[in-house]
């Protein structure tokens, strides 16, 4: 949503950029700590870690996809009387689509991350914590052997989104 507003209005994407770029620019895994102060060890935090990690690359890919349509197509497009929500959904959209996608792809590799690291920090069980203790005790095998679950699980989880875009951009193919 907030990708979808700086593209839409130009003189608010330009009065932000500055600070969409500062913020972006902070080490947000080194942030997972603060999280767990201000909201404890539970479920909360790992999810205010998982989004903090994402939220800047779905804002900069959905901002750059729908900013990047093809000025021909929606001058076609209003050639054709299409109003502002038609050339949105029937033009704007589409093109972007890719964009968006890849921006997924990232995210839920990230979002995992973010989750993973927070619970090496501050959590009594998980997978974070398991590399924690391994990683402590220079358990080598087993430190790698959940690495490469963790691997396959964001393997799983990009593949899950890549088939999601394939239905959803199918008309591509045609």
């Amino acid at each position: 949503m907030a990708g979808l507003t700086l593209a839409a209005f130009p003189t608010v994407d330009v009065m932000l950029n500055p600070i969409v770029s500062g913020l972006n620019s902070i080490p947000r895994v080194a942030l997972a700590p603060l999280f767990i102060l201000w909201f404890g060890i539970g479920i909360e935090s790992k999810t205010i870690a998982g989004i903090n990690l994402v939220f800047f690359i779905l804002l900069i890919t959905t901002r750059s996809g729908l900013k990047n349509a093809d000025p021909d197509l929606l001058v076609r497009s209003r050639m054709m009387c299409a109003n502002t929500t038609q050339t949105f959904v029937k033009v704007v959209l589409p093109i972007s689509l890719p964009s968006i996608f890849s921006g997924l792809q990232l995210a839920v590799i990230y979002s995992l991350l973010g989750v993973v690291v927070a619970k090496m920090i501050a959590s009594q069980n998980g997978l974070g914590v398991i590399v924690a203790q391994y990683t402590q005790t220079f358990a080598i095998n087993e430190t790698f052997s959940v690495l490469l679950i963790l691997g396959a699980l964001s393997t799983s989880l990009v593949a899950s989104v890549a088939a999601a875009e394939r239905y959803v951009l199918r008309w591509q193919s045609a």
